[in-house]
């Protein structure tokens, strides 16, 4: 993860492609060009989680999805005992389709370090989300405001913030 190799996921009809991208920062060496794809299945396949929350207008609603930390595992964040160090200093920025980004310190995903559990969301009270907040929706329940709530997430990047 050292470089700021960003993960990049597109939502498409058959669920995620998500994909570690080379770039090169401050004189490190450039690394390979990976990539994980996620199809619907492969998300079905992973743990799930639900959260009850209250959204923006204060209605309490139920989220359920894949927590964030399973698919950034998945490609090879570094968590756990790992994330120590100059890993420190890596940092998620979560997009949607419009542009909007929010952004996470990467131990923000780490239940070392919190308690806190960040949703990759699919369903809202039970239904998949419609057009305005999906297909897939970042939750972020700890948060006061939903501002960090991504819609239409497409994008998870991985990077350093140095």
């Amino acid at each position: 993860m050292r470089g700021g190799l960003p993960l990049r996921g597109v939502r498409d009809g058959a669920g995620v492609r998500a994909r570690r991208v080379p770039s090169v920062t401050r004189g490190q060496r450039r690394h390979p060009h990976t990539q994980l794809a996620l199809g619907a299945a492969d998300l079905a396949a992973l743990p799930r989680a639900k959260v009850s929350v209250r959204d923006e207008h204060g209605t309490r609603v139920v989220y359920e999805g894949v927590p964030a930390r399973e698919i950034l595992q998945r490609a090879s964040a570094r968590l756990g005992k790992a994330l120590r160090g100059s890993n420190m200093t890596m940092c998620v920025v979560a997009g949607g389709s419009d542009g909007y980004q929010a952004v996470f310190a990467l131990a923000e995903f780490d239940p070392g370090f919190t308690d806190q559990l960040i949703l990759v969301a699919d369903h809202r009270d039970g239904q998949p989300l419609n057009s305005r907040e999906g297909p897939l929706r970042l939750i972020v329940p700890s948060d006061k405001r939903p501002a960090r709530w991504v819609r239409a997430l497409n994008t998870l990047r991985l990077k350093n913030a140095r």
